[in-house]
């Protein structure tokens, strides 16, 4: 039987109230065990040999430390989507194909394989002082990888790209995040064309003032307006006039002709 952890406050201090619950199997030889653990618990498998373990239930997270032989199968998703194997040979992982494994850290093992459905069921798998690590996948893709990694104590990470596993050098940056050179190289363009846009656009608002004078802040640019487009007129037609109708003029009278003998003066 698994022995779960407690998280209760203890008499003796605090220590129980920040230790995460797990589900734990410790000293097992060739044995079949069956995990129902619930989703906050962490699986910890260690000391074990030749074991088979079939998680049936959601976990938060899964660890192999110490084992041997030990083949392990996810019907449920880790929630936290990370798994860690330390100092363990002859392990076998299987994902639901439904699921995901974003990151694996694999330390000091040997003989590990893990069995995926598709390239993005995984992320990244992080390796120090290992050997002979393998990733399956199904067709379309590669069905058998191994991972390329180097002899020493630096840490590597792999990764599936453009459709081929790529191992790299991993390298610390500050508060110790894990990167590589390429990504460094990579985040570093982004940030530095980040930082031109803003010079850029701060430049813009300020202007710079001959000295003696005071800098003042750039008048902000109206924006561009469009000429008013005034519907178009008809022309005016006046009514038409008539022709203006004078009064009739009497002509004036004729000068009537003198008759003879008509008196002279």
């Amino acid at each position: 039987m698994a022995e779960k952890d407690s998280v209760a406050v203890t008499a003796g201090g605090l220590e129980g109230l920040f230790r995460k619950p797990k589900t734990s199997f410790e000293n097992k030889q060739g044995e079949e065990v069956v995990v129902n653990s619930r989703p906050s618990d962490m699986v910890y498998i260690q000391s074990c040999t030749s074991c088979k373990f079939k998680v049936k239930s959601k976990s938060a997270k899964c660890i192999i430390e110490s084992s041997k032989d030990i083949n392990i199968e996810f019907e449920e998703p880790i929630m936290t989507g990370t798994m860690e194997l330390i100092n363990s040979s002859e392990v076998t992982v299987s994902i639901n194909p439904q699921d995901q494994l974003p990151t694996v850290s694999v330390d000091h093992c040997h003989n590990v394989h893990f069995y995926f459905y598709e390239p993005r069921a995984f992320g990244s798998i992080y390796t120090a002082q290992c050997s002979d690590v393998v990733v399956h996948l199904q067709p379309p893709y590669p069905r058998e990888t191994t991972l390329d990694i180097p002899e020493g104590e630096y840490q590597y990470v792999s990764s599936f790209q453009a459709g081929k596993m790529v191992t790299e050098l991993v390298i610390r940056e500050g508060a110790g995040y894990a990167t590589t050179v390429k990504k460094k190289e990579r985040d570093d363009r982004r940030q530095k064309e980040l930082m031109r846009r803003f010079e850029k656009h701060l430049f813009s608002m300020i202007k710079i003032s001959k000295p003696g004078e005071t800098a003042t802040k750039a008048p902000a640019k109206a924006p561009p307006t469009k000429p008013s487009e005034a519907p178009p007129t008809k022309p005016s037609e006046a009514p038409p006039t008539k022709p203006s109708e004078a009064p009739p003029t009497k002509a004036p009278p004729k000068e009537q002709p003198q008759q003879d003998g008509a008196k002279r003066e």
